[in-house]
């Protein structure tokens, strides 16, 4: 059933295409799939929106963009309701989600390892299907877990620490790894 998604997320999630690269944001503004392994520049925080939309903002601070050229940046300081920076999630199975942007356009992993914006439509298995990667406190990789409301904060224990410190807010820049 395909619909708008809203994650629940325990810790940082990363993006997995179905090529088995992670997308990661470069300092500069660039996307890059071609991650074999999720670190620093490939966690991104989801923001809700109102009406079933999302942002994704990077660990640099910077929002993910649907150019209307089809390109993929990761350099923009907001994301304005209603603005290139914000996307529909449309729910999969089992964590995996093809994301629309404004323009009518889903988000594509090429082969290559650039994102793009190009795609018209969305089908099972193809390029657009991303797995939606739990990157919490245990460091192990686990795919998200998919529900009809999503809190504001995610709840996170320290590292090393089998106990929860509370809740806390995905800052970029203000978080150890």
């Amino acid at each position: 059933m395909l619909g708008c998604l809203r994650l629940v997320m325990q810790g940082t999630v990363s993006l997995q295409s179905v090529h088995g690269k992670f997308l990661s944001a470069q300092p500069d503004g660039r996307a890059e799939w071609n991650r074999d392994v999720a670190s620093t520049w490939e966690y991104f925080h989801i923001e809700e929106r109102q009406g079933g939309k999302i942002t994704l903002k990077s660990a640099h601070g910077k929002y993910v963009s649907a150019q209307a050229d089809g390109s993929v940046q990761i350099n923009r300081e907001a994301a304005p309701p209603g603005g290139w920076e914000e996307f529909t999630a449309e729910l999969r199975d089992n964590g995996v989600v093809c994301l629309k942007s404004c323009h009518g356009k889903y988000l594509s992993a090429q082969q290559n390892g650039t994102a793009q914006w190009n795609r018209d439509h969305a089908p099972r298995g193809g390029w657009e299907d991303i797995q939606i990667v739990n990157q919490g406190g245990t460091g192990q990789q686990q795919p998200a877990t998919t529900t009809a409301s999503m809190p504001s904060y995610v709840t996170v224990a320290q590292a090393g620490s089998p106990e929860v410190n509370g809740n806390y807010e995905f800052m970029p820049g203000k978080h150890e790894n």
